[in-house]
């Protein structure tokens, strides 16, 4: 097994950041992001981070901690606690917290796990681990945000050959209601069943990641209209190394709501990794998205980032990442420009 194998594997698991050995079996590590941002228009944009044309000191703030507990070889606890970026500091949210049992290629999961649907939902709050400051939203904030479930999983690693390795892990969650806020709207979907698996394929440096998720569940509106719904869910990403330069694709898809993808590319030279990344967004909103930045490795697990995105769509009441309806007769903005410095760490 390759060296470089090993490293991406680890990137893929819930530590993915730096740790402080209390004992033995104990041990807890951190990390954080802080931003500063503004746009060019009066109307906020991404749900979770509501920025507009007021320069934003903590629209981007997240601090995290996360506490391993080792019992033995085989059983293990995890707890990770997030002030994501809609949260107040007083009131953060547990993020994952379950126990883990590892026998032979089989692994099993019970509590509060990670979604497992796109590349980076094991580190999404995880800022350093990644290129940009923020995950490219028109994926990541596809589901409304929702990064966790609680339930079971249960999970197989399989080495097809010296180099590349499968992992397949099927999970299912237990009903549970929660309140979300789209458009100005609140709303509350309360979920019957949801179930689905993860496919993913670890080959040299690079990965691929196939997920699906099923799940029936009834939606709320404010003013007590109510409709239940299904979702069929699909999102497939790759991430290929090749001459230096990281290529990263994902796309999600479901058949009413979402048909939504990027590409990004970076490279490293030194401390230094510039990068670009396109994207689009179709179904529920239309919009494109262009966004170029640079991150600077101040220290191993320090950074700063300072990026320029672009976002562009269709001139709809409901457009691009705005965060309102927006009304004709007031005129319909359908195009945004976003600046950010950020810093992200870990410990």
């Amino acid at each position: 097994m390759k060296i470089t194998t090993l490293i991406l594997m680890a990137l893929f698991t819930p530590i993915a950041f730096s740790q402080v050995q209390l004992n033995d079996s104990l041990q807890l590590s951190g990390f954080g992001s802080f931003s500063l941002a503004r746009t060019n228009q009066d109307t906020p944009i991404f749900t979770k981070r509501m920025i507009n044309n007021d320069w934003c000191f903590d629209c981007d703030t997240i601090l995290g901690a996360q506490l391993d507990l080792d019992f033995s070889p085989q059983l293990r606890s995890s707890i990770q606690v997030v002030k994501r970026p809609q949260d107040d500091f007083s009131e953060p949210e547990v993020e994952w917290a379950f126990i883990s049992y590892q026998f032979n290629d089989f692994n099993i999961k019970l509590g509060r796990l990670r979604l497992p649907l796109f590349m980076m939902s094991e580190y999404y709050y995880v800022s350093h681990a990644y290129p940009w400051i923020r995950p490219p939203q028109d994926v990541y904030e596809s589901i409304l945000g929702i990064t966790h479930y609680d339930g079971l999983s249960f999970g197989w690693d399989h080495w097809m050959t010296d180099d590349m390795q499968l992992h397949l892990s099927p999970f299912v969650t237990v009903p549970h209601e929660q309140h979300y806020n789209a458009y100005g709207l609140q709303l509350s979907i309360k979920s019957h069943y949801t179930f689905g698996l993860s496919a993913d394929i670890y080959y040299d440096d690079n990965a691929i990641r196939l997920a699906y998720l099923k799940s029936s569940y009834t939606q709320t509106l404010s003013q007590g209209e109510r409709t239940d719904e299904e979702i069929d869910m699909i999102s497939l990403g790759w991430n290929q190394y090749f001459h230096g330069f990281n290529l990263l694709i994902e796309t999600v898809f479901t058949k009413e709501l979402h048909s939504n993808w990027y590409i990004s590319v970076d490279k490293t030279w030194n401390n230094w990794t510039p990068y670009c990344q396109y994207s689009q967004q179709r179904r529920i909103a239309s919009s494109e998205s262009l966004l170029c930045g640079v991150k600077y490795s101040l220290l191993a697990n320090l950074s700063i980032n300072m990026e320029f995105q672009h976002i562009y769509g269709q001139k709809n009441a409901l457009n691009g990442h705005f965060t309102q309806i927006q009304k004709p007769e007031d005129g319909i903005e359908n195009e945004v420009q976003l600046y950010t410095l950020g810093l992200s760490f870990t410990f």
